[in-house]
This record gives structure tokens, sequence and C-alpha cells, in this order.
């Protein structure tokens, strides 16, 4: 996911070829056959801009060796969901199919979450008993964006169960803030709405069209520098879905 200048989809596949291809001709001197050679993998780069796909699909010399032995193929990932219906790869001009993938997948996301939109909100404790508390986006007042000054103005939410469901677990982890502490008016947090868009996108994959996953599993290595313990809720969430087997290896470059 996000595969940017391409530099850590190159060092990945050509380490996996390598070491494919050293433990295959060790298998093969020992059995003395050495018809028996096979990658058994396919290694799909995506980026949500088709100038950096296309770049790499067809101007790179680096891929060019495992584009030929269609080991590698590129994709571009849409920004969010209403426009997703599945990958075309530009390579082998083949389509991955919403619902359509049956072997186990491995997901690698860097340094990508962290730039994925994101909105900000709070929960307002009310000064009276009846309503409660109340949900309010922040939004930057545009008025003041234009003369080098940033300011602030709220919006307040009437309905959460216009949310997606990964949304409002989010959401309502937050109000808990409030909940268990009386003095505290406000509790501010972030919805990484791109983050879940793309955790949709890729469960849209990988389920069938009942939403189950048909014993698929997905392990995801995942790594941003910007990580706040209290806000993993993506791969959290994604972690704790019935239907899926996600082992998780998270990591936070250069801490």
């Amino acid at each position: 996911l996000g595969a940017g200048h391409g530099k850590l989809s190159y060092l990945i596949c050509k380490f996996l070829c390598d070491t494919i291809a050293k433990m295959n001709n060790n298998n093969n001197n020992n059995n003395n056959n050495s018809n028996e050679f096979k990658f058994n993998f396919q290694f799909i780069v995506t980026d949500v801009a088709l100038n950096v796909v296309e770049n790499h699909a067809i101007n790179s010399s680096y891929f060019k060796p495992y584009i030929d032995k269609g080991l590698i193929d590129f994709a571009v990932m849409p920004s969010d969901t209403s426009s997703f219906n599945g990958l075309n790869l530009l390579c082998s001009k083949q389509r991955v199919e919403l619902n359509s993938i049956k072997d186990q997948v491995i997901l690698l996301s860097n340094y990508f979450f962290d730039s994925l939109p994101i909105d900000l909100y709070r929960w307002v404790r009310c000064d009276n008993n009846i309503t409660g508390y109340r949900l309010e986006e922040i939004l930057v007042n545009k008025k003041y964006r234009l003369k080098g000054k940033i300011k602030y103005v709220t919006r307040p939410i009437e309905n959460n169960d216009a949310f997606p469901s990964l949304v409002q677990q989010h959401i309502e982890k937050y109000k808990s803030i409030l909940l268990n502490n009386s003095n505290r008016k406000y509790a501010y947090f972030s919805v990484p709405v791109g983050s879940f868009q793309y955790v949709d996108m890729i469960k849209m994959l990988l389920s069938d069209d009942d939403g189950n996953a048909n014993n698929k599993s997905l392990f995801w290595i995942y790594g941003d520098k910007v990580h706040n313990s209290y806000d993993d809720t993506v791969l959290k969430l994604l972690q704790n879905e019935q239907n899926f087997l996600v082992p998780l290896i998270f990591y936070t470059p250069y801490s």
C-alpha cells in the first residue's frame, strides 16, 4: 500500500526472489532435479496516484525483470471506498475482483496511514443532564485560512449512526474519557477516515458476498512514524473481526 517512489517495493521483491531462488537451487541440488523451480507468489504494488504506478510499470528498469517473470504487478488503490470495485493490474491487464482472493495475503504498509486524511472531533459534556454528551466536528475556518492564520469552528453531529461501524466504534471509545472523568468537559480525538476506508477496501477484496472471510488469513506488516497507542484503532479493529485471522507486526521506524 502507498508504494510511492517504489524503493521498498523493489528491495522486498528482490529479497524474496533471491531467497526463494537460493532455496530452490539448494533443493534441486539435493534432489538432482533442476526442473522444479517455483516462486509461488505475486507481489502487487499499489498507490493512490495513477502516474506513480504507471511510471513503475512502464518506465522502471529495476522492476522489469520481475514484471517479465510475472512476479510483480501494479495497481491503483483509490482514496475512498465509493470508487473501489477491484484492482486493475497494469502489466498483466488482469483484474482482481472483489471477494475473489482465495490465497493467503501478506499486506505491507510503511509510512502510509499517517499520510492519509484525518478528521478532528471532540466529545462535549453538556451543562444539563438531559442531553448528556454532544459530538462535534472541528473544522478550519475558511475565512482565516487565507490570511496566514488558523482558526477553528465546530459543527455538531446530530446522528452518529451515519458513520460506518468501524468509525462508530472508534468514536464511542473516546466518549468513555468523559464518562470516567466527571471533571473533564472535552475529549478531543482524531478519526483516521483514510485509514478506515483502506481497511474496508482490503476487506472487500478478501470477503465473500456475505462479508465472510472463508477462512482466508491476512498477515499485516504495519509501520508509521506517527503513532499513539491509544489511537492505534485501525488494525486492532481489523484484528478483532471474527471472520479474519490477522497476525500483526507493528513497528515504529527509527524509534
